[in-house]
């Protein structure tokens, strides 16, 4: 019988730590050739849209699973949050179903542990300063995984909205000792990053590739 897990079930059990193991791992297996990702299958909605995800992984770690994640903009404005998601984890052997669980935490984990292992393999190894691009939910996850990987010890933080940037700074900045400042311009904290982390819906670029 499937159980089902809300997000504050997956927070309990889903570290970043996890979580970027778990991203590394599926890079390598789908480079073996041992997992299959179909392109996903987007749709629109009123006022947003989504898209779906099934994948398939093999090795060491099987797995069989569909993600349903959703992005209306005008949800900010509803106090309902921006992106959600539904996932339906699958017996790779029958198909039968395990879990439901609410997806939001669990794409943001995600997505941030991607850039934690493109870090781990691509960055400086004394890369010390981090520069990121906006100030919500996914943010929080792109920030959290790089300093697992990188030893960061100052991040500037650049958004147009400075209320949120400054509560972001001061969250994430006593969740993870690091010095957390709200950049006023967003060349000066390209100029002086290590790393460079871009984490908004913004439809234009947000800096100009002269400035790196």
């Amino acid at each position: 019988m499937a159980i089902w897990l809300n997000e504050d079930d997956v927070r309990s059990v889903l570290t970043m730590e996890a979580a970027v193991t778990a991203v590394e791992n599926a890079f390598r297996e789908l480079a073996l050739g041992n997992a299959i990702l179909p392109e996903r299958v987007g749709f629109a909605g009123d006022g947003g849209g989504g898209a779906a995800m099934p994948a398939y992984i093999g090795g060491e770690t099987s797995g069989l699973g569909i993600k349903v994640v959703t992005l209306f903009i005008g949800n900010a404005q509803k106090g309902l949050p921006v992106v959600q998601g539904t996932f339906l984890l699958l017996q790779p052997q029958t198909g039968a179903r395990l879990a439901v669980m609410d997806a939001g935490y669990l794409t943001a984990v995600r997505t941030g542990a991607v850039s934690g292992v493109a870090a781990k393999y691509l960055a400086r190894e004394d890369a010390r300063v981090l520069t990121i691009f906006g100030a919500g939910v996914q943010a929080r996850a792109q920030v959290e995984a790089v300093c697992l990987v990188r030893p960061i010890v100052r991040a500037l933080v650049v958004d147009k909205n400075r209320e949120a940037a400054e509560q972001f700074a001061v969250e994430m900045g006593e969740q993870l000792g690091v010095e957390m400042v709200v950049a006023d311009e967003g060349q000066t904290a390209v100029e002086a990053a290590d790393i460079i982390v871009t984490a908004t819906t913004a439809h234009q670029p947000v800096f100009a590739g002269e400035w790196l």
